[in-house]
């Protein structure tokens, strides 16, 4: 079922981002270049217009795992992301099922 693709496709773009700990923001504008040497590396948007800072987070294996997933879709976008509302909608949908 097609609804059900897609909260799992949303879930675990939720699962990466809580394993690489950014804001949605920040994870909405990574691309496939933002990976280098088994770690994703970005200037947090906060920091970026006082003091940018670029962060390393080095990749465990759930988080290489998601990405290999995703790794064949559409467009440099890092993950096939939907809009922050729906994804935000996505995700209240799910944890609502494990209720």
């Amino acid at each position: 079922m097609p609804e059900y693709k897609q909260v799992e496709i949303q879930r675990d773009i939720f699962v990466f981002q809580s394993l690489i700990g950014c804001r949605v923001g920040d994870l909405y504008r990574m691309t496939k270049q933002n990976v280098i040497n088994n770690a994703i590396e970005y200037i947090p948007r906060k920091t970026k217009d006082g003091n940018p800072v670029t962060v390393r987070v080095p990749l465990n294996d759930k988080a290489k795992a998601i990405l290999e997933k995703y790794q064949d879709h559409e467009g440099n976008k890092l993950l096939p992301f939907i809009s922050e509302q729906k994804y935000n909608d996505a995700i209240k949908k799910l944890l609502n099922w494990q209720r």
